[in-house]
């Protein structure tokens, strides 16, 4: 299994994912939702963690039935989706 290698600014993110939550970035100046990755919005805004919905609609998704990845050839066949939040990110 391949591991996510959390930076301190994507921390809290993956901390929430492995408790079960689905926490994204909020901006507190224009009340936008932002992707974890995204480390600023409006200037000089600050940006939190809120607990997003869970919820989503599914953009794309595909069936990996081949080894592209050896750390990953005990997980094949696996899917790999692309989910848009209701709250905006994808």
């Amino acid at each position: 299994m391949i591991l996510p290698s959390p930076s301190d600014e994507t921390r809290a993110y993956w901390d929430a994912a492995a408790a079960g939550r689905f926490l994204l970035r909020y901006c507190d100046a224009c009340g936008r939702w932002l992707h974890p990755r995204q480390l600023q919005c409006c200037e000089g805004s600050v940006l939190g963690w809120r607990q997003a919905s869970g919820k989503g609609v599914l953009v794309a998704y595909t069936t990996i039935r081949h080894v592209l990845n050896p750390a990953l050839a005990g997980a094949v066949p696996y899917t790999v989706t692309l989910t848009r939040a209701v709250e905006g990110p994808q």
